[in-house]
């Protein structure tokens, strides 16, 4: 007999199988976005050393920009600043997307606990 018997454990794997109820909850909808956003987040450094090339490289040749274009170097930096922030959010959010498809966070998760050495000795006293 448990000692008490409202009292449930949890696994790691149940929050992957919540759902939103409301999909018109602009919180839960906010919730998932940041959700998706973080995990794209843990795996950025790749993305964030492309922006940073890319970036350098067009300030570089910035001049050769502007004789292509034919607009002023000014311009053309105050272009390319907002485009390559906005590119590497929208990138960040597409791996994030990637990731929350995939169940990566589930699967994360249970690695994890499967390496956890204090887990492993609880579940061997029950």
């Amino acid at each position: 007999m448990t000692p008490c018997p409202n009292l449930v454990l949890l696994r790691a794997d149940v929050g992957h199988e919540i759902r939103f109820k409301t999909r018109r909850n602009f919180a839960a909808w906010l919730a998932r976005q940041k959700f998706c956003f973080d995990l794209g987040v843990s795996f950025a450094s790749p993305v964030l050393a492309v922006a940073n090339l890319t970036g350098i490289l067009f300030i570089g040749f910035r001049e050769t920009l502007c004789n292509m274009t034919g607009l002023r170097p000014l311009l053309v930096l105050l272009l390319l600043i907002p485009t390559l922030f906005v590119g590497i959010i929208l990138a960040i959010r597409l791996i994030g997307s990637v990731l929350d498809f995939i169940g990566f966070a589930h699967l994360y998760q249970h690695e994890q606990n499967q390496r956890n050495a204090m887990l492993k000795e609880a579940a061997g006293r029950q």
